[in-house]
């Protein structure tokens, strides 16, 4: 996904994702231990979130959708003496 606000994009997908019972992250994990129903449920639950994803990109709402605060990238939280 190519957004300015990768942070907020990568927010809502994980959490739409959990939303279907997936934990998920900006990377696909799958192993030997996953079958083709389990595949297929994550591919089918990333297509109707990517198309959310699109659809609110193209509305400018995708931060209004989000319940809190947008995903830190980096380890800026934990080296960051003024972050509070």
């Amino acid at each position: 996904i190519k957004s300015e606000n990768w942070p907020a994009v990568l927010t809502y997908f994980i959490k739409e994702m959990v939303e279907f019972k997936i934990l998920s992250t900006n990377q696909c994990y799958a192993n030997y231990s996953h079958d083709k129903k389990s595949l297929n449920i994550y591919k089918k639950a990333c297509n109707q979130v990517f198309k959310k994803i699109s659809y609110h990109e193209k509305e400018g709402t995708l931060t209004q959708q989000l319940r809190g605060p947008i995903k830190e990238m980096g380890f800026n939280r934990l080296t960051d003496p003024y972050n509070e």
